[in-house]
């Protein structure tokens, strides 16, 4: 929802990847969790298409990141990383 909020106030998608990453380099223990937005229908408005794509952008950043991701769904997971 953070990503929503950025864009409708129109932070650009730049700044919003480089604070991201600029949390992801903390040196500190996290857990991420990141809602998959990307296999479902698609909103044909801007702003949903502009989400969808920055969503995917963030979650491609995160796993740079993380030492382990995982996809789960169905209440399965599956290791990725």
């Amino acid at each position: 929802m953070w990503l929503n909020n950025l864009l409708y106030h129109q932070i650009p998608e730049a700044d919003i990847l480089q604070e991201l990453e600029a949390v992801l380099q903390l040196p500190c223990a996290m857990v991420l969790v990141h809602n998959e937005v990307g296999l479902g229908v698609i909103a044909d408005n801007p702003l949903a298409r502009q989400f969808v794509d920055l969503s995917g952008k963030a979650a491609q950043l995160m796993g740079q990141y993380c030492d382990e991701v995982f996809f789960c769904s169905a209440g399965l997971k599956l290791k990725m990383k």
